[in-house]
């Protein structure tokens, strides 16, 4: 089952893919800007504080300023988090975040029913916690190139 979120934003989408740039630099240490495709970390997880599992994460399908996907992979489901990156104009951009999982075995249908459910206003309210994220990644980068600027020209003068 799949589940899609939109939003425009007012930035260009150079300036928004260079944050997931930044993003994957810090998640992936063996990040490889010119070929992604194939960068994995595996990572710990908890559910429900109860058992831990490992995750394998990894970036399955890349293409500068219009796709970021990643691939997380349990011992029993497969979620997939495909960003589209699609400019508007020069300063605007629409984000479409589309997120599914696969279940193996007996519990896929409970697991759809289960989904279709609860987890609907779930990823509704991760997109929107994403979104504030994202600009406010974007506006403090932009604080720092223009202190930074503004420091190269005192010291020019």
């Amino acid at each position: 089952m799949a589940f899609s979120n939109s939003a425009i934003v007012k930035y260009p989408v150079e300036e928004i893919f260079s944050v997931f740039i930044r993003s994957a630099k810090r998640d992936f240490p063996n990040f490889n800007e010119s070929n992604p495709v194939g960068t994995s970390v595996t990572k710990k997880v908890e559910a429900y504080s109860i058992k831990s599992a490992s995750l394998k994460v990894e970036i399955t399908d890349y293409k500068e300023n219009e796709l970021y996907k990643i691939t997380s992979t349990g011992s029993d489901t497969i979620y997939y988090s495909t960003y589209q990156f699609e400019k508007i104009d020069e300063n605007s951009t629409r984000i479409t975040l589309i997120e599914e999982n696969e279940t193996k075995g007996i519990i896929t249908w409970i697991n759809h029913l289960l989904q279709n459910l609860s987890f609907r206003g779930r990823v509704k309210r991760r997109f929107a916690y994403f979104m504030e994220t994202l600009e406010s990644e974007i506006e403090s980068m932009r604080e720092k190139l223009d202190k930074n600027s503004k420091l190269i020209s005192e010291e020019e003068i």
